[in-house]
């Protein structure tokens, strides 16, 4: 299916190169020979090719020029080269020869262009070329303009050069038809020039239909059947006009040959005459001599002769002269006949004399008339011959044209049919590459022809959709909702009804393997010239596809729609406006509007003033693309008039073309969150004011504790010093006991205060390495290791990042306690050793380390793993070994300030093992201890 697209009308369309014409090449050719027949008649005298027909006005020797020039130009036309300097030149002549006569016929003054072109000293068969009518001079103007019009080119242009080959055209025509009617009104204007001849006219209206339809083909760019048209009409003009000219040639020499034969009869009759009358003087004579009545008789018989002869005569007598001798030829033949018959009555003696004088005198006239006769048939004879010789020229020329024409038809029929092949065989190729199903239907309709597409679509091949047709029971079609759709409410057959174009109607057809493939159809009727249906073209396409994104669009939007509609968080659409374009019901509950309401509102009506401008700052930045959407805190008003906090996050939805479209918003209430964190915030302050508090407390106790305690340790130190000896030993017993017991008061305080430190004071975590770590720490127990013989073992340990006092406190208490709890048989051994933590070792993401702190001491039992972490908590008494049970409490909390775990394996007298998984960096929410 093709349709016409039109072009946009500027007032210049481009210039683009016309294709080749070659019927109006002809028409051009055609007009450019009768011009130049005219111009040879002029010169050689043949009036024939001057004067169409006898009595009408002749084409001057101006006009042929001109029409010989816009012939030219209509061939370059034709021959795609209607801009050539050459054709613009030939149109620019004939315009200014025709302005120039028509001034001249105008102003009434001789300016000499009638016979510029044709000085007085050439032969003419007038006197003088005569002027340009001005009816001619304007039909050449228009037919200059329209091909000066034509080769500027342009849509404009082009009109106007359709309005100017009308009006030449209609000259043309108006003088034909006062030929036709004898209205000499409608061909001459004026009694000083001559009228537009019939030939001028007729090329003249031949040329009009050329340009015109070279202009129309420009505007509509269909010319095959103009160009057709114009190659039939300028053929069959050329044949008719030689047609004419032969005709008028076989005219002519059979009006020489009857103009011969009357001569010769008028002749013969003078001959006749002759004889009659020497036979009617010789009875005459012998009556008069024998008075026998025989000579009376054949003197009468002769009479008769002659009267017949003078009768015929006269018949045959055309011209004036031969006329007015054949009226006294008459005269004197009744003179002699009458002295003849009455000697007496001839005068007496003066009658021999008188006689000889008439019959001298008769004489004389008969020789007369028969050399008048002889010239007229030498005269005619020569016409005659110059009839013939005419004809046979003509002839030729019709032969030649005929010939020229055949040649030439038969070279545009064979260029026209190639082209129709191509034509045809780029229209099959696009056929067949279409994705478009094509079918065509009979008058019954029957399938006749499909292309690859329709075969492809429909998964049957040509042969097997030839001759089915829409009622075809193998056919198994559905409608959109499943229920049969009958062959006679097919496209096809409705078009083929109503004769009206059946538009996108949707079918499912059941294919042969058993597929279902869906078709929207359109039916286009075909008609005949005449305008009765003949056939229809079937379209259609696959839309399996598309209907299948359609149904998975349409259910996508209804989840959309269910999903915003029921969404917990509240949804919108906004508009670029501002103005809310769609609400869900959690939005209007947040704000306490119901949906006409809110819709009737923007955005602004709903946020707090103090938030407007950090909305549109955001917006702004949707729309320029910096971002593809933000999210931020802020207050909306509700309905009643107090502050709602909500979480907003913003997109923008743009269309194809990236143009913004709308805004999609997400609004989430956390005004409980909100009050809930500022709560939470007061009561971390005030949280934060009571643990300072505590740790003053704490300070200020351990002070005042310590104080009492360094007392009483002073006052038992003096007392053993001085009055160690005198005291009993009981008594000397409770003095050791008391300084025991407030040494170990003190070390408690002392432990309390290290554990309370631990999380109390700030977090300064940097990249530790932990064998640097190691090293201090063991410098600190350096004094234990030599005492108990100890030996210490560490592999190459990592570096983390964490507190790098509190890392050597942790290794400091670790192995200070593998140093403490060693078997008393077996010096102690401590092993430390570092590996990558498996996944999952820690809650949080991200590589860790396992550090491993091995001993061979007396080890516990494996139900104290978690008890021995406790505060204070011992699984030894006092006297055995000392401190104060809170050094592993303060490993715990070290470890777990570092976002770490820790746990402990033993086994009685097997010894024991800490291991202690650090992340090598703390997590990026991790809060400070």
């Amino acid at each position: 299916m093709m349709s016409r697209v039109n072009a946009p009308d500027p007032a210049h369309a481009p210039r683009a190169a016309p294709p080749e014409d070659w019927g109006v090449a002809a028409g051009g050719y055609a007009v450019m020979a009768v011009a130049a027949l005219v111009m040879v008649g002029w010169i050689l005298r043949v009036d024939i090719f001057v004067v169409a027909l006898p009595g009408l006005a002749p084409m001057v020797f101006n006009t042929a020029l001109c029409l010989l020039a816009l012939g030219l130009a209509t061939v370059l036309i034709g021959l795609g080269r209607g801009r050539h300097p050459a054709a613009v030149s030939c149109s620019s002549f004939a315009g200014v020869l025709a302005v120039a006569a028509l001034a001249e016929t105008t102003s009434g003054r001789d300016l000499g262009v009638a016979t510029l072109f044709h000085p007085g000293d050439m032969p003419a068969p007038v006197a003088s070329p005569g002027q340009m009518g001005p009816n001619t001079a304007l039909a050449l103007l228009a037919l200059a303009a329209a091909g000066l019009l034509i080769a500027r080119g342009g849509r404009t242009a082009l009109r106007c050069a359709s309005a100017c080959a009308v009006f030449a055209g209609g000259l043309g025509l108006a003088s034909l038809a006062g030929y036709a009617g004898r209205y000499p009104a409608a061909y001459q204007w004026g009694e000083a020039t001559t009228g537009m001849a019939a030939h001028t006219a007729t090329v003249s209206l031949l040329l009009a239909a050329l340009l015109l339809v070279i202009a129309r083909r420009g505007l509509r760019r269909d010319s095959r059947v103009a160009t057709w048209a114009v190659a039939l009409c300028a053929a069959g003009f050329l044949l008719l006009t030689v047609g004419w000219i032969a005709y008028r040639s076989l005219d002519q020499v059979a009006r020489a040959d009857a103009g011969i034969a009357r001569t010769l009869q008028a002749e013969d009759r003078l001959r006749q005459a002759r004889l009659a009358l020497t036979g009617l003087e010789a009875a005459q004579l012998a009556w008069s001599l024998t008075r026998d009545s025989a000579h009376e008789r054949v003197a009468n018989g002769e009479a008769v002769r002659l009267r017949t002869a003078l009768d015929e005569l006269r018949a045959l007598v055309a011209d004036e002269s031969q006329a007015l001798r054949l009226e006294r030829l008459v005269q004197l033949v009744g003179e002699r006949t009458r002295a003849l018959e009455s000697p007496a009555a001839a005068g007496g003696a003066s009658r021999p004399e008188e006689r000889l004088a008439l019959a001298a005198e008769l004489d004389a006239v008969l020789r007369r008339m028969e050399t008048a006769e002889r010239e007229a048939l030498d005269n005619a004879l020569a016409r005659a011959a110059g009839a013939v010789a005419e004809a046979r020229g003509v002839v030729t020329l019709g032969l030649s044209l005929a010939l020229l024409f055949g040649l030439g038809a038969v070279f545009l029929l064979r260029r026209t049919l190639g082209a129709l092949r191509d034509s045809r065989g780029r229209l099959a190729s696009i056929v067949s590459a279409l994705d478009e199903g094509l079918v065509l239907h009979g008058r019954d309709g029957v399938i006749l022809e499909c292309n690859a597409a329709a075969e492809r679509v429909l998964g049957l091949t040509a042969d097997q959709l030839a001759g089915r047709d829409p009622l075809d029971a193998r056919w198994r079609a559905i409608h959109e909702d499943g229920s049969p759709y009958p062959g006679d409410t097919h496209p096809a057959m409705a078009a083929l009804r109503s004769g009206e174009p059946q538009r996108d109607r949707l079918m499912g057809v059941q294919r042969a393997d058993g597929s279902l493939v869906w078709i929207t159809i359109n039916a286009e009727p075909v008609r005949d010239a005449e305008g009765r249906v003949t056939s229809v073209v079937s379209s259609f396409f696959d839309v399996t596809a598309r209907r299948a994104a359609e149904l998975a669009l349409r259910e996508s939007e209804e989840r959309f729609r269910k999903t915003f509609d029921h969404a917990g968080i509240g949804m919108g659409i906004v508009g670029l406006e501002g103005r809310w374009l769609r609400v869900n019901r959690a939005l209007l509950e947040i704000l306490g509007y119901s949906e006409a309401e809110l819709l009737a509102r923007t955005f602004r009506d709903v946020a707090h003033p103090d938030d407007i401008d950090d909305d549109l700052r955001e917006l702004r930045r949707l729309v320029d693309g910096h971002v593809s959407h933000y999210q931020h805190e802020k207050r909306y008003l509700h309905r009643a008039g107090r502050v709602v906090w909500i979480r907003l996050t913003g997109a923008l939805v743009r269309d194809g073309g990236g143009a913004p479209v709308h805004f999609v918003m997400q609004i989430e209430d956390v005004t409980d969150r909100k009050q809930a964190a500022e709560r939470l915030a007061a009561y971390a302050d005030r949280l934060a004011e009571k643990n300072r508090e505590l740790q003053d407390f704490a300070h200020v106790a351990s002070h005042d504790l310590q104080e009492p305690l360094r007392k009483i340790q002073a006052f038992g130190d003096r007392l053993d010093q001085r009055a160690g000896p005198r005291l009993e030993p009981e008594e000397r017993d409770y003095v050791a006991r008391m300084r025991a017991a407030a040494a170990r008061m003190s070390a408690l305080i002392d432990a309390l205060l290290a554990y309370s430190r631990v999380g109390s004071q700030p977090r300064t975590f940097a990249p530790v390495s932990l064998d640097r770590v190691l090293r201090e720490a063991l410098q600190d127990l350096e004094f234990r290791l030599e005492r108990t013989g100890g030996k210490v073992e560490a592999g190459p340990l990592p570096e983390v990042s964490g507190d790098a006092v509190q890392l050597r406190q942790l290794f400091q208490n670790l192995v200070g306690n593998a140093l403490k709890y060693h078997r008393p048989e077996a010096p102690p051994h401590v092993r430390v050793s570092a590996a990558p933590a498996p996944a999952g070792a820690l809650r949080a993401s991200g590589p860790a380390w396992e550090i491993r702190v091995e001993d061979n001491g007396i080890g516990f039992e494996p139900r104290h793993a978690e008890a021995i972490f406790g505060v204070f908590h011992r699984l030894h008494p006092r006297d055995r070994y000392e401190g104060a049970g809170v050094g592993l409490a303060i490993c715990r909390r070290i470890v777990e300030r570092h976002h770490g775990a820790v746990r402990a394996e033993g086994r009685p007298g097997e010894g024991s093992v800490f291991t202690v998984v650090l992340p090598v960096a703390p997590p990026a929410d991790a809060l400070d201890a």
